[in-house]
């Protein structure tokens, strides 16, 4: 099932797979007032996805923050292709950190196109969506392994309809796909974790303008 939720309604963008995903609304709150670039679509029939230049382990408290405005059920915002075990999945419903194959969940909400921040303080992880906080979940430690955006086993064949605007992990990596074209994106977080479009199918993820 893809979600497409629109809290407030700024500027639509134009598509020409509208009817695939859904239209798209332009919405910015805390990283940047993203109103024009472009974002990255990602097709689960191409299994594509975003591979960081190198594996990042996040040790102790973190904070993740991305921006999806159109997600299947079930997508690796984040993944580690090399370990399916690890990962931040989005649902309909909740949102699940994945550590060492154990499932952390908040449940219970309704995952928007807000701004979607994820963060573990000690042992707890909680969830934030335009500033509104939604739940918290105790949960592991231990580190989380991640190397990509879109997929979560090595030999593909996991992946799920996504567009995403940004995705920001303090302290390690922020992608905001400026590029607009070409196999790689830039790393603005100064730790060279660039990403490249990937795919285990038929396409790379596709640049598509915030118009």
């Amino acid at each position: 099932m893809k979600v497409v939720e629109h809290r407030k309604t700024i500027q639509p963008r134009s598509s020409s797979l509208s009817g695939v995903l859904g239209s798209r609304i332009g919405i910015i709150k805390s990283i940047a007032d993203k109103v024009s670039g472009y974002f990255l679509r990602f097709l689960n029939l191409n299994d594509a996805y975003v591979l960081f230049d190198s594996v990042i382990t996040i040790v102790g408290d973190f904070t993740i923050t991305l921006k999806s405005q159109s997600f299947e059920a079930g997508v690796y915002v984040l993944g580690n292709t090399t370990a399916g075990t690890y990962g931040v999945l989005l649902n309909p419903n909740s949102i699940v950190v994945r550590i060492g194959g154990t499932n952390y969940t908040i449940a219970g909400i309704v995952v928007t196109s807000d701004e979607i921040v994820v963060s573990r303080v000690g042992a707890t992880i909680s969830a934030t969506m335009g500033s509104v906080f939604y739940g918290s979940v105790a949960a592991s430690s231990a580190d989380l392994i991640v190397n990509n955006i879109g997929q979560r086993l090595a030999s593909g064949g996991f992946s799920r309809d996504l567009e995403i605007d940004y995705m920001v992990i303090d302290g390690h990596i922020n992608l905001q796909f400026p590029e607009g074209t070409g196999t790689t994106t830039a790393d603005s977080s100064g730790n060279g974790n660039n990403g490249t479009l990937s795919t285990f199918g038929a396409g790379i993820p596709t640049w598509e303008p915030i118009l």
